[in-house]
């Protein structure tokens, strides 16, 4: 048997070429590899950010709802003194409805100030399949509180009323009566708020946590949202 021979040498310069053209390969794919994780990366920390922003957001709900009764404070002792001084419903009573209205205009205010419907457009864009479950619980809050001011505009009408209120001489007595209703009503409805909120905000720093696949996948977002089912409105009260 003849020895097998290669008829057609190849030079040293012809290896070097295909082995710089295997590694110039390697290289690229390494560095199109890189960026699709560089864009996973910036895609993730997008949503991180805006996640961030929204359940900083949120988590100041319950104040926002505070300060709505720390704004009727001083007409109550204004109040208090003018029902002490005529024992009658009114001036008092139009005095309750005049602070009543600005003190629902600057809680509006403030509310619009927060830009929380910027920042959850923001995330919505972004992870769509929370919008619906948030405007829902929006909806919810918006409508606990406009119970929360007819619960107030009740309670503060009874106690105008009450005989037994109105025969009080000191006005610290008439401002206990008034503060106890209005205290009660502040903490019942901040309750509530944070009830409907918090599910949100353990929404949005659950995005916050996940790593870069994670937080890009639909499914894993869903889950989220399972995770932390918002309750529903409590009855209205007959």
């Amino acid at each position: 048997m003849s020895d097998f021979r290669v008829s057609k040498e190849i030079g040293i310069g012809e290896i070097v070429i295909a082995v710089l053209l295997f590694l110039v390969l390697i290289a690229l794919g390494a560095f199109a590899y890189m960026q699709r994780l560089s864009q996973q990366r910036s895609s993730a920390d997008d949503i991180r950010r805006s996640a961030a922003v929204v359940a900083g957001k949120l988590a100041r709900e319950a104040e926002l709802e505070g300060r709505f009764f720390e704004d009727l404070q001083s007409t109550l002792t204004d109040m208090s003194e003018k029902v002490a001084e005529t024992h009658a419903t009114q001036p008092a009573n139009r005095m309750f409805y005049r602070t009543l209205g600005d003190a629902i205009a600057k809680s509006s205010q403030r509310r619009l100030d927060e830009n929380l419907d910027v920042a959850t457009a923001d995330l919505f864009r972004q992870v769509p399949e929370f919008q619906q479950t948030f405007d829902d619980a929006f909806q919810a809050m918006r409508v606990e509180e406009y119970r929360m001011y007819e619960e107030l505009s009740l309670a503060i009408q009874s106690a105008l009323r009450d005989p037994e209120v109105l025969k009080l001489s000191g006005s610290p007595e008439v401002g206990n009566v008034l503060r106890l209703k209005v205290a009660d009503i502040n903490t019942r409805s901040v309750n509530r708020i944070i009830r409907l909120s918090r599910p949100l905000w353990c929404d949005a720093t659950d995005l916050v946590t996940m790593g870069d696949a994670e937080v890009l996948t639909g499914e894993q977002r869903v889950n989220i949202l399972d995770m932390h089912p918002v309750p529903k409105l409590d009855p209205v009260p007959k």
